[in-house]
């Protein structure tokens, strides 16, 4: 039980870590 949440919580933190990589990068495109 305390292995899936936290491996849930790594998954979430590791898709926000992308998701602020992708959001800097649309914006050096976009300046």
């Amino acid at each position: 039980m305390v292995c899936a949440a936290y491996f849930s919580f790594i998954f979430v933190s590791f898709s926000c870590n992308l998701g602020l990589l992708d959001y800097l990068q649309m914006r050096e495109d976009y300046t």
